[in-house]
């Protein structure tokens, strides 16, 4: 601030559900605007967690989920005011919010009156929204163990592929562990490690024609079409992916 003044614009991209003291933060943020500054931020929407069933975004560096009818109410107690949401793809599903200082130059668009109308008619705001979300997680792990339990019984080898930051959750939750040999991951960083808690080896891909799994669960399940894509020689050998959400699918 010394240096350089006030900022006409501060952003946040994925940062705002990892903190704590979100009041203290946006205090600060407020002190670092112009009077015609924004704040811009994007953060997981929980309208679309719950659509997409991203159940395995629950971990501990997420402390918050979001949506656009309580951040109103708390951009106002801070002084600012939220101004604007759009919808993007990352994370399973986003918004990427605008705010300013409250009583500032731009008006309101219509996004947010829509979006808070759509959170309204999901009922966002209502317990049993999260307990129909629960249940339904529950009803594909019900699912997935008896697709697997079912392959067991052949005698087929199923690993895991997607050593990612929801693989703990996601196994731990769906009680996976004995049922995958090992996990697959691209990055190298993680490669020959192990899956917290379970231990799972983590090898690279090429293990893969190595190991000749009959199929492989992809945990990092967002991202199976580019995993397919870019492994397409473990399905033309005659391999088959395993898709667990939204939707169960063999491919």
């Amino acid at each position: 601030m010394k240096t350089h003044g006030p900022a006409t614009i501060v952003t946040a991209n994925n940062i705002f559900a990892n903190v704590d003291e979100l009041g203290e933060m946006t205090d600060n943020i407020r002190s670092l605007l112009t009077l015609d500054g924004v704040f811009i931020f994007e953060t997981f929407y929980t309208a679309d967690f719950l659509q997409n069933m991203v159940f395995d975004f629950i971990y501990h560096e997420h402390i918050s989920l979001f949506s656009v009818k309580p951040l109103i109410n708390f951009f106002r107690l801070h002084g600012m005011e939220l101004i604007d949401a759009e919808r993007i793809p990352t994370k399973g599903g986003s918004l990427r919010y605008t705010a300013q200082l409250a009583g500032g130059p731009r008006k309101v668009t219509p996004a947010i009156a829509e979006l808070v109308d759509h959170e309204n008619k999901i009922g966002l705001q209502e317990l049993a929204t999260f307990k129909v979300f629960g249940a339904k997680i529950d009803a594909a792990k019900k699912e997935l163990h008896t697709l697997l339990d079912d392959l067991r019984r052949q005698g087929k080898k199923v690993d895991g592929f997607g050593a990612s930051a929801t693989t703990t959750t996601f196994l731990y939750h769906l009680e996976l562990g004995n049922e995958l040999g090992c996990i697959y991951d691209d990055y190298k960083a993680k490669q020959h490690l192990f899956t917290p808690g379970l231990h799972l080896p983590v090898l690279p891909p090429d293990e893969i024609y190595q190991r000749k799994p009959d199929y492989i669960l992809i945990i990092a399940w967002r991202y199976y079409q580019p995993i397919m894509k870019k492994h397409k020689a473990f399905s033309d050998q005659g391999g088959k992916f395993i898709v667990p959400f939204p939707k169960l699918q063999v491919l």
